[in-house]
């Protein structure tokens, strides 16, 4: 909606009995991610990273991108120490094209790229865990200056990658290329075979029970296309449990060629 005409229409639209709507200034530009773990405001570690606008569609993105950005830091920074937050945190900012943040949101909790800052180094849930168990006792070395190293491409294969490339069948290849892509971290974990069978279920779920448009989101389904899927779906069914049980095969594997090192 970018005019007073069409926010009236909408709103004459909308039943009284149903929840008010929020309305917000629309920003567009790219999505940063700020995680981090406080004690009575002070930040004792962080993590920074980047999403673009086409990935950012609610929930862990595709892709992310690790990022130093001081700026960001200094703003999350005067956020938390007003808050005098204690804590897992997860604030998100929208920049524009002044390179200004603007905050989206803040969540109380670590973000879906947990697994990513601790693929660059960055052990935010040992943090926590020492906080939790040891509080005001505990020593920490804050970090004054970030250690990860930036522009590294995170990809959360399972399941937003699969469903990402499956919705957009132009970049399928994309899912294969990036494998030879240098400074590419995943979310694929073949010492833990269970978290790999986990995370293909889940992607299976997704791909079953959801009818997804080109951009990830559900829509309806008639019963003639859900009757012409069907078969489809046994297929799919077949080829994932398969595919999981060659994974957790492989990985186990691999565990025992490492503990026999």
């Amino acid at each position: 909606i970018d005019n007073a005409a069409a926010l009236k229409q909408c709103y004459e639209g909308f039943d009284p009995a149903e929840p008010w709507p929020v309305v917000q200034e629309f920003i567009s530009g790219d999505v940063y991610g700020f995680t981090a773990v406080c004690h009575q405001g002070d930040i004792l570690d962080c993590f920074m990273f980047r999403m673009d606008a086409e990935h950012a569609r609610g929930g862990t993105a595709a892709y992310s991108t690790s990022v130093l950005n001081q700026k960001l830091f200094v703003q999350a920074q005067n956020i938390i120490q007003k808050l005098q937050w204690n804590g897992a945190i997860d604030l998100d900012f929208i920049i524009d094209e002044k390179r200004d943040f603007w905050l989206l949101e803040i969540n109380p909790r670590f973000s879906g790229t947990l697994g990513f800052a601790h693929k660059c180094g960055v052990d935010l849930a040992h943090t926590y865990f020492v906080l939790a168990t040891q509080g005001h006792r505990a020593c920490f070395h804050q970090r004054k200056r970030r250690t990860y190293k930036a522009g590294l491409l995170f990809r959360c294969l399972f399941p937003s990658e699969v469903i990402y490339c499956v919705t957009h069948k132009k970049r399928f290849g994309r899912f294969f290329l990036n494998f030879l892509r240098p400074g590419t971290l995943t979310d694929l974990s073949w010492r833990d075979p269970g978290l790999m069978l986990g995370l293909l279920r889940q992607t299976y779920w997704l791909w079953q029970d959801q009818r997804l448009d080109k951009n990830g989101f559900e829509v309806p389904i008639t019963k003639a296309k859900a009757e012409e899927k069907s078969f489809s779906r046994i297929v799919t069914k077949a080829l994932f449990k398969r595919f999981a049980q060659d994974v957790s095969s492989i990985s186990a594997k691999i565990c025992q060629t490492q503990a026999k090192r």
